[in-house]
This record gives structure tokens, C-alpha cells and sequence, in this order.
């Protein structure tokens, strides 16, 4: 996550060179990533969800940007994402989610009456932006939105669905920067494409070297026949030749200096580092200062007991609580190894999961309710014959105070068997088998319908918590009176419609979660029966429920978007959506759209003249929902509550 002021001591040290075809790039996932976001933003960032850059877009830029880089020169060996952060780390990533759900609390606040319509950003991004130096990072302005909550993982998997850089695509069990710097030190050189100027504090060897992404130009005069020619390169080896730096500590004495002190005068700096004062003073402190710049994970192996290959098709912030749940009964848990085992998994704490950040409306309770009981099935899958079965996982779904940082927190059962598991398992296929089936019969191509049922798997949840708590149900009041008679949602910008949006996203993404977990529990249970230790064969309900979602379950460039919520409504009904809903719900009336325009004018008329009798600003928000008591309850319990 980068050492304060680092990148700017170092700045004049960087020279220029050229990457020609035999130079071997490794490029850090996470801040390529946040390079491409930055490229496909708009210049003050975006001010509205319809300003946010598509999935689709993200993920075909991405690929745009290494084909144009390869064609300069230099050849791509490596992408390594982050699969696992270190416990030491939890703080920064608690105060960075805060900052995030500041964001968007702050956006919803100041557009309380909902954001103007406008079209997608879907178009390819300019030539002169994709592959310029000088317009790759937008400054996010205030009252803009952060990047879109799925941005990384859709370009991962673009990445990997690529021909070119699929299996060159790594989620790796740890930090990827470690990972990068390894490939260039055991490979006898290269460079490393980041952000993050931690790497200069890497042992890289002598040819091994740093270029900051920012400092690429694919599109300018740089561009030569004799490769791609970048004006600052970054060697520690080099460098710290060049302040004379001792050889035994390189950069890291540079480094440590202004860990300790990022405000030295630079000529008091320099003086400490090339003398290693701060080094000699606090010894213990720079050794627990290098510990994650001294790891080896190509040539000694990872620190977990989980290894890349398990991870090859999980999100991030899954694999983080999969090495989590995996480490707790691993060996090395009761070692002395300085891994992430020695944090949350040993010393009883909870479990934890990043979610991510939705554009919601923060007057309701957090879209993340949906597909709760989806997420606490996955959970309970996750942790299948451990030892060590742990009581609760804790999910972090908003955050703006350091008093909430205590996450939200998702209750398991005791103990869990297989059985108990593979049961809840069969409940959602048939609850799933219940929607899909009706309305593949109404549907000529079945691949139409499909993501259909999982906005009725998601809407009947929303109706079942309001009927649970005895409020008023999102979805149906956006149904009845937000939706015109031919079916069409009439302003997709209110904050009732971006609610229901996340909704749909939080389900899909929970279900998203349920079909990696599954993979990787049997990619877990294939490994140790080949082992030979005896375990029980993989239950056959949770590989039904595998392939189903494998066969159904879209992509995160298929999911419901600002721009195609509007006529959900009216594909439901032509799908026999609305009756579906109706009969799983119970409800007693059908389902109608359009209600009078006249009555909900006179009503909008009543309304504003009792707050201007009151003096009031604005209408009141919608009531927050209740949490529900179970939302499939229609065939029985997923998980215990």
C-alpha cells in the first residue's frame, strides 16, 4: 500500500530506458486495475452511476492496453493479483472501506432526489486517453462516486478469459507484490508494472527493475521501432549504488528512514540511510519492518496451506476469507510462522469478508441483506471438515465510523456436518427449480429468461423481509407506482430504482460467492482423497447445485445496470414474472403496474403542502427494512439464523 513520500524521494533517481521485445514485464494486478478504472473515468470522476464506466468496458480496455503494450515491445510474463492481505494490515483497510462509505454516503445525502439519466459509458475509450501518460488519472472530485464496486474482479476476468493473458493471470494465496518481485528476481531480471512504490524495497536482483504506471505513454513521441522508451525505470540495485547505500540494506535503509520519519529534510535523509541509523537504533523494528519484503513465495512456496491453483477461479475477497478459513486448521496455525494464521485465525477473532461498496440508499437498511442466507450457506460450505470450525464470519458492508468497525456479523451454526450442508443445498436448487422452470416455459429462448430468475429470486426476498418486518415492500411499491403501464420504470435515476439495483447486484454477487466456494471445496475434498485420508466423497447435492450455477449464473458484465433496469418490469410480466411473484409471495392481489397518475399527483401535491405548513426541507427518506427472519422460508431454511 505504498511507504509515505517514498515514490517522491526516489523521483530523481529513476533513468530513462528502453523495453524492447526481450524484456520481461510482470505487471501487479490490483494496481493495473486502478490504472484502467482511471482511464475509462471521467476526468473529475463520475458524478452519477450512468457516469461509471461499464463492466464491459473496464474489462475490453484492460485487454486493449497489454495488446498495445506488447506490440511496442516488451512481452508480458506475469499478472499476479492479491489473493490474501496480512493481518498487519487490517487497520489501513478498515480506515480505506470508512473512506469509501463516506463517499457514498455523502452522494447519497447530496442527491437526495435521486441522479439524472444520461447514456452509458460503454463506447471504446479514445486512443489518444487509453494509451496517453497525461490522462490516466482522474482527480475523483468531491460529490463523485468511487470506482464501480466490481470493477477489479471484471477486469480479472477479462484478463483470464483472455487468450493472450489467461494463463498468465494469477490469484495469488498472498500479497501480489511479493509474488512480482519474486518472478523478476528468480527470472534474472525484468520489470515490475506497478503503482506501488513498496517494490522498490524488494530485493529484484541486479537486473531487475520498477516502472510506474503512471509513467507509461503507449501513444506519444516515446513510441519508437527499438521498443517502448519510458522515462523513468527504477532499479535498487542501481539506485542505491548510486546514494551509497549500504549493500547490505540497499533501498530498505532509504525506506525504513522514512517509515520511521516521513518528514526528515532530505539531506538529513540521505545522511541516515547511507550511515542505516535508524537501522542500528531500532533493529527489532526493521526487521518487523522487512518481513513482508523478505518473502521468497516462487522459490520457497506460499506461507499458506493453500496454493494458487485452488484459487484459479475465486474473487479476491473471497480467496482472502477461503486462506483465512483454510489457515485456522492448517499446521503451520500452531507454528511459529509469522503467516496470516498467526492473526485472526489464532487468536479467535472472527473471520472476515470485504464486501463490496454498492450504490445503495442509505435510508434503507444495506442492500447487502439480500442474499444473506445465500452468503451464510456459503459460509458453512467453506468451513467442511475442519477441525476448527469457526462460530461467526464477520462482513463488512458499510463503515463510516471506527465505532461500526465491528462489521456485521453472520452467525453459524456450532457444528456442521455434511448432510445438514447438502440439504440447505437441495432447498435452494428447488427454490431455484421453482422460478426457473415456469418461466423457461414461457420463454422460447431459455437464454432470455435466465437472468429473469434471479431478479425474481431476488424480488421475492425483498417481499418476504417487508411481510417479515410489516413495512411496505421495495419492489412492489416500485412495481405499482414507479412503473408505467407498458411495463417501463419511468425514472431509473430515484433512489428507489438504484436501491432495488444493488439489491439485485448483492443476490447475484451472493450467488456468485456459493459458486466459487463449491468449486473450491471440491477442488479441496478431489486433493485429499487423493491423499488418501479417508474423508467422504463430495456430497452429490453440492455438485448439482454447482452445475447449475455454472450452466445459469451470468457473468459480472451480464449483471442488471442502471442502464437496462428500465424495462425489467415489462420482460417479468411477458415472462410470467409477476404471477410467479405473486403466488411465491402469496400475496392476495395481482401484480399491477401503473398506478393513477392523477392520485399519486394529488397525494405529491398534499404532501408538499403539509411540509411547507410544517416548514420542513424535504420529503422524509424511505423507512430502513427490517432484517428478515429467513428469506426461504417458502421450502425451508438455508441456514440457521
Amino acid at each position: 500500500m505504498g511507504i509515505r513520500y517514498l515514490t517522491v524521494t526516489t523521483s530523481p533517481y529513476g533513468e530513462p530506458r528502453v523495453l524492447g521485445s526481450d524484456t520481461r514485464v510482470v505487471i501487479d494486478g490490483p494496481a493495473f486495475a486502478y490504472h484502467i478504472i482511471g482511464v475509462c473515468s471521467p476526468k473529475h470522476g463520475p458524478t452519477s452511476p450512468f457516469a461509471q464506466p461499464s463492466y464491459e468496458l473496464l474489462g475490453s480496455t484492460a485487454v486493449a492496453w497489454l495488446d498495445e503494450l506488447e506490440r511496442q515491445g516488451p512481452q508480458v510474463a506475469a499478472i499476479y493479483f492479491d489473493g490474501h492481505l496480512p493481518r498487519d494490515k487490517l487497520a489501513e483497510r478498515l480506515d480505506r472501506f470508512r473512506g469509501v462509505s463516506r463517499q457514498l454516503n455523502n452522494f447519497f445525502l447530496a442527491t437526495p432526489h435521486g441522479v439524472a439519466e444520461s447514456e452509458s459509458r460503454t463506447s471504446p475509450v479514445d486512443r489518444n486517453k487509453l494509451f496517453s501518460s497525461s490522462s490516466n488519472r482522474p482527480s475523483w472530485a468531491a460529490g463523485t462516486l468511487p470506482p464501480p464496486p466490481l470493477a477489479v474482479q471484471a477486469i480479472c476476468d477479462a484478463l483470464r478469459q483472455s487468450d493472450r493473458y489467461g494463463d498468465l493471470t494469477q490469484l495469488v494465496p498472498e500479497e501480489a507484490d511479493c509474488y512480482c518481485a519474486d518472478s523478476v528476481r528468480i527470472h534474472g531480471g525484468g520489470v515490475v508494472l506497478t503503482s506501488d512504490s513498496d517494490l522498490l524495497v524488494f530485493e529484484l536482483g541486479e537486473e531487475g527493475s520498477v516502472v510506474f504506471l503512471k509513467d507509461i505513454d503507449l501513444g506519444g513521441a516515446a513510441t519508437k521501432s527499438d521498443g517502448l522508451h519510458v522515462q523513468r525505470s527504477y532499479s535498487p540495485a542501481k539506485m542505491a549504488k548510486r546514494l551509497g547505500l549500504p549493500a547490505k540494506y540497499g533501498v530498505s535503509a532509504l525506506a525504513f528512514e522514512l517509515y520511521l520519519d516521513s518528514y526528515l529534510p532530505e539531506g538529513k535523509l540521505l545522511e541516515n540511510a547511507r550511515q542505516a541509523t535508524a537501522i542500528k537504533e531500532s533493529p527489532g523494528a526493521y526487521l518487523t519492518f522487512m518481513e513482508p519484503y523478505t518473502l521468497f513465495p516462487l522459490e520457497s512456496g506460499p506461507r499458506t496451506a493453500v496454493t494458487p491453483a485452488e484459487l484459479c477461479n475465486m474473487d479476491s475477497r473471497l480467496s482472502e476469507l477461503a486462506v483465512q478459513c483454510v489457515n485456522l486448521s492448517s499446521p503451520e496455525s500452531d507454528s511459529g510462522n509469522p503467516t496470516e494464521s498467526s492473526g485472526s485465525e489464532r487468536d479467535g477473532s472472527p473471520l472476515r469478508i470485504f464486501l463490496p461498496n454498492l450504490v445503495d440508499a442509505w435510508t434503507r437498511t444495506s442492500a447487502w441483506e439480500m442474499g444473506s442466507s445465500i452468503r451464510e450457506l456459503a459460509y458453512r460450505i467453506l468451513r467442511l471438515g475442519l477441525p476448527k470450525q469457526p462460530a461467526e464470519v464477520r462482513e463488512y458492508r458499510r463503515l463510516t465510523t471506527a465505532a461500526s468497525s465491528g462489521g456485521t456479523c453472520v452467525s453459524l451454526p456450532a457444528v456442521d456436518a455434511a448432510d445438514g450442508v447438502a440439504k440447505s443445498c437441495a432447498e435452494l436448487m428447488a427454490q431455484i427449480s421453482k422460478i426457473r422452470d415456469p418461466l423457461t416455459q414461457n420463454q422460447k429462448d431459455e437464454d432470455s429468461s435466465s437472468d429473469l430468475v434471479w431478479a425474481v429470486l431476488s424480488m421475492h426476498q425483498d417481499i418476504q423481509q417487508s411481510q417479515d418486518s410489516g413495512k411496505e415492500s421495495l419492489v412492489l411499491h416500485l412495481l405499482s407506482h414507479s412503473t408505467d403501464r407498458d411495463g417501463a420504470i419511468r425514472d431509473c435515476g430515484t433512489w428507489d430504482v438504484l436501491h432495488l439495483l444493488a439489491q439485485l447486484q448483492a443476490t447475484l454477487y451472493s450467488l456468485r460467492m456459493l459458486k466459487q466456494v463449491l468449486d473450491f471445496a471440491a477442488s479441496r475434498a478431489a486433493r485429499k482423497n487423493a491423499d488418501g485420508d479417508g474423508k467422504p466423497p463430495f456430497p452429490a447435492a453440492l455438485e448439482e447445485l454447482s452445475t447449475l450455477l455454472s450452466y445459469h449464473l451470468p457473468p459480472i458484465t451480464a449483471y442488471c445496470s442502471v442502464h437496462d433496469i428500465k424495462d425489467l418490469p415489462r420482460r417479468l410480466k411477458e415472462a410470467g414474472g409477476l404471477e410467479l411473484l405473486r403466488d411465491l409471495a402469496g400475496l392476495k392481489e395481482p401484480i399491477k403496474f401503473g398506478a393513477d397518475a392523477a392520485r399519486l399527483a394529488k397525494k405529491k401535491r398534499k404532501r408538499s403542502a403539509q411540509t411547507e405548513q410544517k416548514g420542513a426541507g424535504s420529503k422524509p427518506g424511505p423507512r430502513p427494512a427490517a432484517k428478515p427472519r429467513n428469506m426461504f422460508s417458502l421450502l425451508g431454511a438455508l441456514g440457521t439464523e
